[in-house]
């Protein structure tokens, strides 16, 4: 995973050794990086798995912010509306 301009990217390239991998299933990884869940709960719950440097981990949920509370926050608002 590669992260820039505030965007995610995934892809399976082979090159290079990763600093850690991370099994974990689509919800538990948006819940981590979300902050709705710790890796240390995921972990407990038994649905994460982290081979390689942890701190790797600390390292990657620190480049998000946590999300907002409020479920219908607007992302974009329609033209003329400012």
């Amino acid at each position: 995973m590669t992260v820039g301009n505030g965007v995610l990217l995934h892809e399976k390239t082979g090159t290079g050794a990763a600093d850690a991998t991370l099994t974990v299933p689509r919800l538990g990884l948006l819940a981590l990086i979300g902050g709705r869940a710790t890796a240390a709960d995921l972990m407990k719950a038994g649905v994460m798995k982290i081979d390689g440097n942890p701190a790797a981990l600390l390292r990657f949920t620190g480049l998000f912010e946590p999300q907002v509370e409020t479920p219908d926050f607007p992302l974009t608002l329609p033209a003329g509306s400012e």
